[in-house]
């Protein structure tokens, strides 16, 4: 039998204490990278539902056009006119599947992604993870919302005849509907570049070190080319439309996560002056 050792007797007038073990700090999450302020973010998300259904209305109610059978194709540009003609239904039916497909993918994905991230992590922090859907799919809707409202208006302040409308023998749709009217910009294009760009946002400022970075946004930024281009096969819209379309939607999808990012506006925007031989020049300096 091994020899225990033994702890030598005690002077007279003195004992042992035992000091307890200190217990583990407990760490805390790592902080959430992204931030929905329901007081801000739920009267937008309602107003850019209001403007969007309201301008919806008034140009699907609005039936007082004789057509375009007096448009001249004199006024297009070499590039837009190449768009005449145009009238192919599978490309009309990809463009809409595309366009459903944009608006309810990012929202799928980023549970997903969530639910991976929570399987993931420690006991202790899985209860934030519910949180973090509901902060991605706020900025997800508000992305939506603002570009539905602000594509709506200039559709119904410019009214810019579709390419369908130019023939009278179209059979594409009604060329005297007021829809036929509203070909800028395209509402396919700007919603699936805003929801493309929206989600690969959310993705790159959740995951910085991911491989997967870049293929997200190849990937989305690739179907939302392919909904364009579909539109303009269709006969839907010209190729100007799709190409300010995409333009201002990832502008939209772009901006609305970067002013939902945790870090205070003054990490983020900054204004300095530097000495130059002219004199003092001011810097605007700015990370997303």
């Amino acid at each position: 039998m091994d020899a225990v050792e033994a702890l030598p007797a005690p002077r007279p007038g003195h004992a042992y204490t035992v000091e307890p073990a200190a217990p583990a700090p407990i760490e805390a999450p790592p902080p959430d990278p992204m931030r929905a302020r329901l007081a801000v973010d739920l009267p937008i998300i309602a107003l850019g539902a209001a403007i969007g259904l309201g301008t919806e209305l008034v140009g699907s109610g609005e039936q007082r056009w004789a057509g375009c059978g007096a448009c001249s194709t004199a006024g297009l540009n070499a590039l837009d006119r190449t768009v005449l003609g145009n009238a192919s239904h599978g490309a009309r039916v990809f463009s809409d599947v595309g366009f459903v497909a944009a608006i309810g993918l990012p929202f799928a994905l980023d549970l997903g992604d969530v639910l991976i991230q929570r399987a993931r992590d420690r006991p202790a922090w899985r209860s934030r993870h519910a949180r973090i859907w509901a902060s991605d799919a706020t900025v997800l809707l508000e992305t939506f919302f603002v570009n539905y409202a602000t594509t709506n208006v200039v559709k119904l302040a410019v009214r810019r005849p579709r390419p369908y409308s130019y023939d009278d023998d179209t059979t594409v749709a009604d060329p005297t509907k007021n829809d036929a009217r509203l070909s800028f910009y395209s509402g396919h294009a700007s919603t699936t570049f805003a929801m493309a760009a929206a989600y690969a946002y959310l993705f790159q400022t959740r995951h910085p070190r991911s491989k997967w970075i870049a293929p997200v946004w190849v990937i989305g930024m690739g179907l939302a080319t392919a909904t364009a281009v579909a539109r303009v096969e269709a006969g839907k819209h010209f190729w100007t439309d799709v190409i300010v379309g995409a333009v201002a939607g990832t502008a939209i999808g772009v901006a609305v996560p970067a002013l939902h990012r945790t870090a205070r506006l003054g990490e983020r925007l900054a204004v300095r002056l530097a000495p130059t031989r002219a004199g003092p020049l001011v810097l605007l300096q700015g990370r997303f």
